[in-house]
């Protein structure tokens, strides 16, 4: 089967409740597609979120400045190879989150991490 041009435009996105806590999953999302859910409010039943998974690893494609500040998130999650080929995450992604003074956990300075939900409280550690 042939691969269609632009498959991260078709990537899921979903929000999770866990547990009294909030988290959205964007896959490989880009911000043309960030700015088509803004435009229709019908489809996006929360203003805030407790923790992002940052769209295709941080990506300078995605999670634009009017993303961020929509869903206000309390912590961001990026994952992304050590040394990848692409120099995920961006730069400018760490900067807009950082300028939001959002946490960010990164699976190439971490390793992998494991986020837990216990009483409505999110901890996390690093595996490694």
């Amino acid at each position: 089967m042939p691969l269609e041009k632009d498959q991260n435009a078709k990537s899921v996105v979903f929000l999770l409740y866990l547990e009294g806590t909030k988290w959205l999953f964007t896959g490989d999302m880009g911000k043309e597609e960030e700015r088509e859910l803004l435009q229709q409010p019908e489809l996006l039943p929360e203003k805030e979120v407790d923790v992002l998974k940052v769209a295709h690893h941080g990506s300078k494609t995605s999670t634009s400045p009017e993303w961020l500040d929509y869903w206000k998130p309390k912590l961001a999650l990026i994952s992304a190879g050590v040394n990848n080929r692409y120099g995920h995450p961006s730069p400018d992604i760490l900067e807009r989150l950082e300028q939001r003074q959002i946490p960010v956990l990164r699976t190439d300075l971490l390793g992998e991490v494991e986020v837990q939900v216990k009483n409505g409280n999110i901890s996390y550690r690093n595996k490694m």
